[in-house]
């Protein structure tokens, strides 16, 4: 009886018939949340800055107390010179001025109006200081004043130390 092999095709056909009819894949649907995009900016306020964080900007802060490590501020080392820059396109950022290995206190997006800049969207203080700030540090708000080449910021509302010590401490001279 050699029906075997009949039997082996018909067995075949019928398991690709299947598969050819088997229920089309769910894609998952991902549904983005808003991000927040920057808005181009006019203001005296665009450009970069430098300041320096000293020592004693951070030692009435023990909370922030690393130096066993050599570090302050979650693994951080703030004293030191920082830039800070408002970038036309509504991005602002404030890093140290190592280079290689640079390290950033904030960065996101920014909105003024008057004399008040709001500083959106930071991941830095959301990252590393939430036990200690909780997420309304992703944002801040300061007050700006410019005296010739200084900025001056003075803190409306932050709830992340670590960026206001650097925001606030020293004025800000602009470099372009």
């Amino acid at each position: 009886m050699k029906t075997y092999p009949f039997v082996l095709l018909v067995l075949f056909l019928c398991m690709l018939a299947a598969c050819s009819n088997a229920a089309p894949s769910v894609q998952p649907r991902v549904s983005a949340s808003p991000t927040p995009m920057p808005v181009a900016i006019s203001s005296a306020l665009l450009g970069t800055y430098t300041t320096t964080i000293v020592e004693r900007d951070v030692a009435s802060h023990p909370e922030l107390d690393t130096a066993w490590q050599g570090t302050n501020a979650g693994g951080m080392a703030l004293p030191g010179t920082w830039i800070l820059t408002f970038r036309s396109d509504g991005v602002w950022i404030a890093e140290d001025s190592v280079g290689y290995g640079r390290q950033y206190i904030g960065t996101g997006i920014y909105t003024v109006t008057q004399n008040q800049v709001t500083l959106k969207t930071d991941s830095k203080c959301l990252e590393y200081y939430v036990p200690y700030y909780g997420p309304e540090a992703q944002s801040a708000t300061y007050i700006w004043r410019l005296s010739g080449q200084k900025l001056i910021l003075q803190t409306v509302r932050d709830l992340c130390t670590p960026r206001k010590i650097v925001l606030v401490s020293h004025p800000w001279t602009r470099q372009s």
